[in-house]
Order: C-alpha cells, then sequence, then structure tokens
C-alpha cells in the first residue's frame, strides 16, 4: 500500500472522502436524533421501505468506490 504525495493536504479534495463523510454525518445525525428518522419514512412509499434499508449501504459503496476509481486532475496531477 503506497499513500497519495502529500495526502495530509489533499484529502477532503477526494470525492470518496467526500462522500463518506456526508455519509458519516447524515448517519450521526439520524442516530443522535430519531424523531427525523421517523418523519423522514412517513414520507416513502410503503412498497418502498422494504427494499430501502437494504439497497442505500448497496449503493453507497458503489459510489464511494466508482469516485475513488476516477483519477481526479486537479489532485494526483496528470501521469
Amino acid at each position: 500500500m503506497k499513500f497519495i504525495d502529500d495526502w495530509k493536504r489533499k484529502v477532503w479534495r477526494l470525492w470518496s472522502v467526500r462522500i463518506s463523510a456526508a455519509a458519516s454525518l447524515m448517519w450521526a445525525y439520524l442516530l443522535a436524533s430519531p424523531e427525523t428518522i421517523l418523519s423522514v419514512l412517513s414520507y416513502i412509499p410503503a412498497d418502498m421501505i422494504a427494499w430501502l434499508p437494504s439497497t442505500v449501504p448497496i449503493v453507497l459503496f458503489v459510489i464511494v468506490t466508482v469516485s475513488r476509481l476516477i483519477r481526479q486532475e486537479k489532485i494526483s496531477g496528470p501521469k
């Protein structure tokens, strides 16, 4: 495993880190405020609630993985 050059300065510019941080903050907020979960669930159709909890983590994983695999020119520079 090899770190990105000057990773401490570049870490917050990486989209995979941004998406993971946003998802973590949203999850922490929902855990700290359970009534928010209930109000959000009331807007979601009943047939969607059945498959949503198992689909969201998979979709989030795919988004973070793809965003990490895409080359970010301004961060890594041309090769």
